[in-house]
């Protein structure tokens, strides 16, 4: 499973600019930015706009999520740029209707600016996260639930009224027996461990869940941007360790 997580030593959200282009909305593009992916920035461009974030600290970006899209159709062309890699995708229409692309860019270096191309027109973006990544090795017995917070009551005459609210998705799984080194030894990328990642889960900070990054199409329908906690880390025997995570959507309009 793929995780991309907001790194401590990010004490503000990224940057945002917009070229090619013109900010519709008055926040200039900092709602791209704000972890929600449900409120929009509007740009309008005749040719595809370059968005280019700028990061609080050089990082080497693995993944990227252009999320809540409209005023773009399904199939449309994304690509985005990190540390000397880049990565493409298209528009897709997630089950929940919203749109958006999920982008794996794997062996960049640490940067502090990651470039977008996006789709020409009058476009709302809800949130672009790009994120560090580490891998780790989950059981196969993982988990989707969609959760519906919608109240629905009945009136005296047995009728149906209800309040309306926006489901979201849980993602739950086992990791897999690790190593010391994994747990607590920083044997994971860039020196991560489950602690640290534990760690950099607490408060509000956003993260994307890939359970299944291959094939594409299935990148695409299971990732999952939000946040997550570690479930606690138990010992097995010897150097071994046991833990698990569950994830909560955040989801886009």
């Amino acid at each position: 499973m793929l995780i991309g997580y907001t790194p401590q030593h990010w004490l503000a959200p990224p940057q945002v600019q917009l070229q090619g282009g013109q900010w519709l909305t008055a926040d200039q593009g900092a709602a791209c930015v704000d972890g929600q992916p449900a409120r929009v920035a509007r740009y309008r461009a005749s040719g595809a706009a370059t968005l280019i974030l700028t990061l609080p600290a050089a990082t080497a970006i693995g993944i990227v999520a252009v999320l809540g899209l409209r005023g773009v159709a399904p199939g449309a062309h994304i690509t985005a740029a990190a540390g000397g890699r880049s990565a493409s995708a298209q528009v897709v229409q997630f089950a929940d209707g919203s749109l958006g692309a999920y982008l794996r860019i794997e062996g960049a270096s640490a940067g502090t600016t990651v470039t977008l191309t996006l789709p020409a027109g009058t476009v709302d973006v809800g949130e672009i996260a790009a994120l560090p990544v580490v891998e780790v090795e989950i059981e196969r017995d993982w988990s989707v639930e969609r959760i519906d917070p919608s109240d629905v009551l009945r009136t005296r005459g047995a009728g149906r009224v209800g309040l309306r609210r926006r489901a979201y998705r849980v993602i739950e799984v086992t990791l897999c027996a690790a190593h010391i080194a994994d747990v607590r030894g920083g044997g994971l990328a860039a020196g991560i461990d489950w602690e640290q990642l534990a760690e950099v889960m607490l408060g509000d900070r956003r993260v994307i869940v890939i359970p299944r990054a291959a094939p594409a199409a299935d990148l695409q329908r299971t990732a999952l941007y939000g946040i997550a906690r570690m479930q606690p880390i138990q010992h097995v025997s010897g150097n071994w360790y046991r833990s698990g995570l569950s994830a909560e959507e955040v989801p886009a309009a």
